[in-house]
């Protein structure tokens, strides 16, 4: 193995590990116990549960930073690593656009007319299916394994709201639940496993 291979393999090896802390993925599991609580009993305004994680992504990257480079450090990535988190970036807001885009001609197709009742059945499943696809996206793009795992407990979210026949409220809050539970495991061990005395 050449010396390049050999830090190529070693900084995808830092890369997990330096996004094995947990604190995104507390994040992204209390965010969606609290949409899916929002869904089943605060029904009136759970058009606007979305709202309050989007305002807490700024303060949670800080949080997010000032608990890792204590334990492990400051790590500035390679260029190539670097150019890789653009473009996965970038790809991301484009499926995210397409979906969006998608989803309205969807709506159009099927909204209105004699298959509207198919939108009826979908529609319930919509936020777990669309929230599986960008955990999935960013799991592949990032190199975070473990974000595919929470895309496929998304997936099944959204089945089983299709074959409940019901809101994706208490599916959404079951998921959220399980990711959050993984989250607290891994912020546990990265805690074990990475103590203040230890950075470097």
């Amino acid at each position: 193995m050449s010396t390049r291979s050999e830090l190529e393999a070693l900084e995808r090896v830092a890369y997990r590990e330096a996004y094995s802390d947990g604190i995104f993925d507390l994040f992204f599991g209390l965010s969606l116990v609290w949409i899916g609580a929002a869904w089943l009993w605060l029904p009136d305004y759970s058009g606007l549960a979305g709202v309050l994680p989007a305002i807490f992504i700024a303060p949670v990257i800080e949080a997010r930073k000032r608990f890792v480079e204590p334990r492990i450090g400051y790590v500035k990535w390679s260029e190539s690593r670097a150019r890789q988190e653009r473009r996965g970036l970038v790809q991301i807001l484009g499926v995210g656009v397409l979906m969006l885009v998608g989803g309205v001609a969807v709506y159009l197709w099927f909204g209105t007319g004699a298959d509207s009742e198919v939108m009826d059945t979908l529609v319930p499943a919509l936020p777990s299916l669309l929230l599986a696809l960008g955990a999935g996206l960013l799991g592949l793009v990032a190199g975070i394994p473990r974000a595919v795992g929470y895309a496929a407990i998304l997936v099944g979210a959204g089945f089983l709201t299709i074959l409940r026949e019901a809101d994706p409220g208490l599916d959404m809050f079951v998921s959220g639940t399980v990711i959050t539970a993984i989250a607290v495991g891994l912020i546990v061990s990265f805690v074990r496993h990475h103590p203040v005395s230890d950075a470097t």
